[in-house]
């Protein structure tokens, strides 16, 4: 039985930005010693980014939601 819960896509996009974000962070020498208002503040500043740039691509158009209606037709 196949069951998978990510498209290859989605695996191969994961693994290559996470390749990018570790080396990124690894060459970063204050995230070792940052304190934990810096890292509530790092953390809710991705966070608006992330829920912005959903809001920015919802309003021109794109819909962003395209795989589950493929996915509820199997």
């Amino acid at each position: 039985v196949y069951l998978a819960a990510h498209f290859p896509h989605q695996v191969v996009a994961g693994v290559i930005t996470g390749m990018i974000v570790a080396e990124a962070f690894d060459r970063t020498q204050w995230i070792y010693n940052a304190s934990m208002k810096k890292y509530f503040y790092t953390t809710l500043f991705l966070t608006s980014f992330a829920v912005g740039f959903y809001l920015l691509l919802k309003a021109m158009g794109v819909d962003l939601l395209w795989t589950l209606e493929k996915a509820q037709k199997w």
